[in-house]
């Protein structure tokens, strides 16, 4: 009789005093992934209680916050600061209007590598210079190749002072059409790794009357176009058309003039043509002026 009395005042005087198995959560196992996307294991959400997902992240971004098997993204993380990784805390959070729990969780993200091997490509020469995009210092980059249509060898020639050692030179032994890889990888993690490729067409110009123009000896620069007569084996007359097929620009570039600047701030954002004739031949080479 004694301890039913006691029972009953000690409900009295703490009736909030609950025992609530459900008022637990987990955020799941510490992890490691290659890249800048991962998807939890946490916990499921006891029914009446809500949840959330929150990170030390600035502007991560979720598939679904509220539930346990959420996806989040993290952009920008590769330049996101100079190391090869970056260590994330996630705490997964359920609540109701009696209780809250919650549990953090640590991921650790490899930087996973983007690399750019450039546009496509066509050379007069046995010889060519890359042109990737550059990438943060802190991955390592390499090229190789594989050979399409031309059984010959490829040698490389590297910048050995980064940034710049992924903008080798190549050197093949004859005329044709080369597929380069581009690759790159973390050093923290080798397996961490992406590449690209790049198709460079190396041609005998010596005996074409207007060699095919290229990235290295048109282009586009500052509202002017470049171009390189050096490569012209007569005269050329050049004139720029829109795509309607108006000419907004007509002139005559000597061979072997060097390069040539051709100012277009006058003329308004399009896609252009710029036409080169030399007799019965002519080349059109497409851009865009911003």
């Amino acid at each position: 009789m004694k301890y039913t009395i006691i029972l009953i005042l000690l409900i009295i005087a703490f009736p909030s005093v609950h025992l609530n198995a459900q008022c637990i959560t987990d955020a799941g196992a510490q992890d490691t992934i290659c890249g800048n996307n991962y998807t939890f294991n946490a916990t499921q959400v006891p029914a009446g209680y809500s949840s959330i997902w929150a990170s030390s992240y600035p502007n991560a971004e979720w598939s679904d916050s509220s539930a346990p098997y959420a996806s989040v993204k993290l952009p920008l993380l590769n330049s996101y600061n100079n190391f090869t990784s970056v260590d994330v805390q996630f705490s997964w959070t359920i609540y109701s209007d009696t209780c809250t729990a919650t549990d953090s969780v640590w991921i650790h993200f490899i930087k996973e590598p983007d690399p750019n091997a450039g546009p496509d490509d066509t050379i007069c020469d046995l010889s060519y210079t890359f042109q990737p995009v550059t990438g943060p210092e802190y991955f390592n980059y390499i090229w190789s190749y594989c050979i399409c249509g031309s059984p010959a060898t490829a040698s490389y020639t590297w910048n050995s002072y980064p940034p710049d050692n992924h903008e080798s030179q190549v050197n093949v032994s004859e005329y044709g059409s080369y597929l380069f890889v581009f690759g790159a990888y973390n050093p923290e993690d080798i397996y961490c790794r992406d590449k690209d490729s790049v198709i460079v067409v190396f041609e005998n110009c010596t005996n074409l009357l207007i060699p095919k123009l290229n990235t290295q000896n048109c282009t586009y620069k500052d509202g002017s176009l470049m171009i390189n007569s050096n490569v012209f084996l007569k005269d050329m007359q050049i004139s720029i058309q829109n795509l309607q097929g108006k000419v907004v620009y007509n002139t005559t570039i000597s061979k072997q003039s060097g390069i040539n600047k051709i100012a277009l701030q006058d003329i308004p954002s399009s896609i252009y043509v710029v036409v080169f004739k030399c007799e019965n031949k002519q080349y059109a080479y497409k851009f865009f002026k911003p």
